[in-house]
């Protein structure tokens, strides 16, 4: 089970990080309270509302997909499934902090990803700070992705 939670985390990871990218490409501005520390608030606008609704989506799904694999391949019960589908969270809240946050945005840089008249925060901490945020969101997205797989 340990494999399916690597390559469930890891598939999960790519495709949150495919919406993540896109997103700072079409709509920049969806990032604007992140890359503010929160001083300036995103907008409700329904673009906004798309892509927080993507990203939220991206991870729902393949956190229970892989809960759903572990229920029909492991016959995995309620904890067993919640702590797969947490794990891939983990995974992709880890993806999210190396490779987006650390190695794109903050030594990479490509003008490509910048929203013009802001600077991308170059604070490890905020980053990090914003992982283990994602490890706390997980809970619940863990939960619904165990509830979902029980339906296998």
């Amino acid at each position: 089970m340990i494999t399916l939670t690597l390559i469930g985390g890891l598939l999960t990871a790519a495709a949150f990080s495919v919406v993540v990218i896109a997103s700072w490409r079409v709509h920049p501005e969806v990032w604007v309270g992140d890359i503010t520390k929160g001083e300036e608030k995103t907008e409700p606008t329904p673009a906004n509302i798309s892509w927080f609704l993507a990203v939220m989506v991206t991870m729902v799904v393949g956190t229970a997909a892989t809960a759903w694999v572990a229920v029909v391949d492991f016959d995995a019960g309620f904890f067993q499934r919640f702590v797969v589908a947490w794990c891939v969270m983990a995974i992709v809240s880890l993806v999210d902090l190396v490779v987006i946050d650390i190695v794109i945005f903050m030594w990479w840089r490509p003008a490509s990803l910048t929203l013009e008249g802001y600077d991308i925060p170059l604070e490890y901490r905020m980053h990090v700070v914003g992982a283990l945020k994602g490890l706390f969101y997980g809970v619940p997205i863990a939960l619904v992705a165990a509830a979902v797989s029980a339906l296998a």
